[in-house]
């Protein structure tokens, strides 16, 4: 009995080769959209309906605990609220390596493309 080679389900094909830096260099250019988590919390569907300009929805997170970087619903790294001169923005206090951050992406990435 020989074996068949299974047929790829993903959308991209992989090779084997290197990518050459022209590839690299147009893979980079590619924007990524990072949100930042500051808390989540569950409420049922009655009180969601009843929501209105004014309401308060208590998160499960404190004020001074870390916000999660995320993207494409991967976290990457954490970070703190800071002011800056055109508005606010996240200081990043820890950040996964480059490694690990291109893993979770890819993966993100891979599992969106399968929806």
């Amino acid at each position: 009995m020989t074996k068949r080679k299974q047929k790829s389900t993903s959308p991209f094909s992989i090779s084997k080769s290197k990518p050459t830096k022209d590839e690299l260099t147009q893979i980079a250019k590619v924007p990524v959209m990072i949100d930042v988590l500051y808390g989540t919390t569950q409420i049922n569907l009655y009180d969601f309906i009843k929501l209105k300009a004014g309401n308060i929805i208590e998160l499960d997170q404190f004020f001074d605990e870390p916000l999660e970087l995320c993207v494409n619903g991967e976290i990457i790294a954490q970070g703190e609220l800071e002011k800056s001169e055109a508005g606010w923005g996240i200081r990043i206090t820890s950040i996964y390596s480059k490694s690990k951050r291109l893993n979770n992406l890819g993966k993100a990435c891979y599992e969106k493309g399968r929806k």
